[in-house]
């Protein structure tokens, strides 16, 4: 095992060295080392931010399906008032969707879901871990 990760570092290292040079190094001996300190809060910001993502996603995907609604509406009020159908880009650019009534999202807030917790747990944990190294506490 040793020998394939020295195989990929020198065939990698060229390339991504500035990694290489600033990754957390791992402690058994001390959990509360830098390196520990620095990998579990790279680890809890990747999860946190995975969540914001996957938040962001369906309420843009949320928000899509409201603009649809809208465009169709819209239509609908235009063939029945008996007038020329004709919609353009500008028009519907001038419809304000941010007023529309929203439906209820399905799921909860990406802080309440499993890996919202897991990723917050985290950083509160090397927040504390910190602040307990800055003031002598271990």
């Amino acid at each position: 095992m040793q020998n394939l990760v020295a195989d990929i570092y020198q065939i990698t290292s060229p390339y991504i060295g500035f990694v290489w040079n600033n990754a957390p190094t791992l402690s058994q001996e001390n959990p509360l080392s830098y390196g520990n300190l620095l990998f579990l809060g790279l680890l809890g910001v990747m999860i946190v931010g995975k969540q914001l993502l996957l938040s962001a996603r369906q309420l843009n995907g949320r928000v899509q399906v409201q603009l649809e609604r809208l465009e169709e509406a819209q239509w609908r009020s235009s063939m029945q008032s008996g007038a020329v159908t004709q919609v353009n880009a500008n028009h519907i650019g001038q419809i304000n969707f941010y007023q529309q009534a929203m439906p209820p999202s399905p799921s909860s807030d990406w802080w309440q879901r499993p890996w919202g917790i897991v990723g917050l747990s985290i950083i509160g944990g090397y927040v504390v871990a910190v602040l307990a190294k800055l003031t002598g506490m271990v």
